[in-house]
């Protein structure tokens, strides 16, 4: 299993619709341009031009929203502009059991402010998560974009491209 959502710290799911719709309309960042956040870089490896990309988000629960692309990638870009022009807090999450691997970073008003990434570290990596998403009061797990899919009927939106967070046009590309 390799899985990696965001979470950020909002009440304005309609602002952060609109962060996410604007960076699906922009070119793929060129290589070597993404934030360094401390993690595993999987923007440049998950990504291709042409491709669609797709990213789904939670209804807002306790504070929080949560999100999670097709490609199961992190764009360090989009979360650190997110945190930024929101003037939020924002929590990256990555974990692969098949490698052992956890990797977490925290982003609060644009401003990364904790990393940590493990390899075949003594610890659970799917029990560091949940205990760091538990501690800022996180009211959710992290899942596949597969999952979030099937969630729609729940409240969940996918942005597909440029102009729409109406679930039209999606495509797991994973």
């Amino acid at each position: 299993m390799h899985i990696e959502n965001f979470f950020v710290r909002t009440t304005q799911r309609e602002l952060l619709q609109g962060y996410i719709i604007k960076r699906l309309g922009t070119p793929l960042d060129p290589p070597g341009t993404q934030p360094a956040w401390g993690l595993d870089p999987s923007y440049y490896p998950g990504l291709r031009a042409g491709l669609v990309r797709n990213i789904a988000i939670s209804p807002v629960a306790s504070g929080w929203v949560a999100g999670v692309e097709s490609r199961g990638v992190l764009d360090f870009g989009l979360l650190q502009a997110i945190s930024e022009g929101m003037g939020t807090e924002v929590l990256a999450c990555q974990v692969s059991t098949s490698s052992d691997y956890f990797g977490l970073a925290r982003c609060v008003n644009g401003s990364l402010v904790e990393a940590r990434a493990e390899y075949e570290g003594a610890e659970d990596p799917v029990s560091v998560l949940r205990e760091f998403l538990r501690g800022r009061s996180v009211p959710f797990n992290m899942i596949a974009f597969s999952e979030a899919i099937k969630l729609r009927n729940g409240g969940w939106e996918v942005c597909a491209g440029p102009a729409n967070c109406d679930g039209a046009n999606v495509h797991d590309n994973g």
